[in-house]
């Protein structure tokens, strides 16, 4: 805000400024008008300091309107930016509150020393990547970091998640990001860890791949970058005796209490991203999303 305001001074301080010295040799000119013939000879009258202060005044308010033009098409920029991202994240974001409320009532429902299941890791399915999987991956691995990690923040559960696992799984994702990727998981869960059952289907046996992946990195101090944080809104609290119970009960294989529960800032957004590198990623999800 301190940067927005010094950036308007500046501005309206050389417009300002710029149309006092142009009244003044405005001024100075009528006043010679009176005692000329014409107006060339009243331009001839006038002192060489005073056409000098109206040039001068003409260039500085020129550079101050300028300057406001340029911070009036920024704003407007930045406003298409987060409309852009807003219009994104909505889906997702009416589609898991009704998943965080019910995992919360689920989570204070379960006593924390409730036993968890005994199992061995679920095997992930044999089926490979379709063509778009492959496709996809093939372009994020062409991407910077902050661009996957914007995609891996804002992915669509619906959508495959071999792909977030390739996200989540690299060497430069953040630290924050993949906590956010995690904490999410969460609030469409009905299985282990976050519930009693088993997980069953693909997509179920994909997000425990997920959180173990995470848990386990965070575990050996496998994230280099900590650029970014997540969203702390979750009912992370309500969770976390869950998760203890059932780790404490060898329900899983990694200790829950590696994985971050507060953040000094929020999730990569569009404007953490180039203006070229925004709309590539929306496009991307917007396109692999594609029905």
């Amino acid at each position: 805000m301190t940067m927005i305001a010094r950036h308007l001074g500046r501005a309206a301080g050389a417009l300002l400024l710029g149309l006092a010295l142009l009244a003044f040799a405005t001024s100075s000119l009528i006043a010679r008008m009176h005692d000329s013939a014409s107006m060339r000879e009243a331009f001839g009258k006038v002192p060489a300091s005073s056409l000098t202060l109206g040039l001068a005044g003409l260039l500085l308010a020129g550079s101050g309107f300028y300057m406001l033009l340029g911070f009036v098409r920024h704003s407007l920029d930045a406003a298409r930016e987060v409309e852009a991202e807003q219009a994104i994240q909505a889906p997702r974001r009416r589609m898991l509150d009704a998943d965080t409320i019910r995992a919360a009532e689920r989570a204070q429902a379960i006593a924390p020393a409730a036993p968890a299941l005994k199992r061995a890791p679920p095997a992930l399915p044999s089926s490979g990547l379709s063509p778009e999987s492959e496709e996809a991956i093939a372009w994020l691995a062409t991407q910077p970091a902050r661009v996957r990690d914007w995609i891996a923040s804002n992915w669509p559960w619906e959508s495959d998640l071999r792909v977030l696992k390739w996200l989540v799984e690299q060497e430069d994702c953040d630290a924050g990001t993949a906590a956010g990727v995690f904490w999410v998981s969460g609030a469409a869960e009905d299985f282990v860890p976050f519930g009693a059952d088993e997980p069953e289907d693909e997509a179920d046996l994909l997000t425990a791949e997920i959180e173990a992946v995470i848990a386990r990195r965070f575990a050996e101090g496998g994230f280099v970058r900590h650029e970014f944080g997540f969203d702390t809104s979750w009912p992370m609290d309500a969770w976390m005796p869950r998760l203890r119970a059932c780790h404490a009960a060898g329900g899983i294989d990694w200790d829950p209490g590696v994985i971050p529960t507060t953040a000094s800032r929020g999730p990569c957004t569009l404007n953490d991203l180039g203006p070229e590198e925004a709309t590539a990623a929306t496009g991307f999800l917007e396109e692999f999303t594609r029905p």
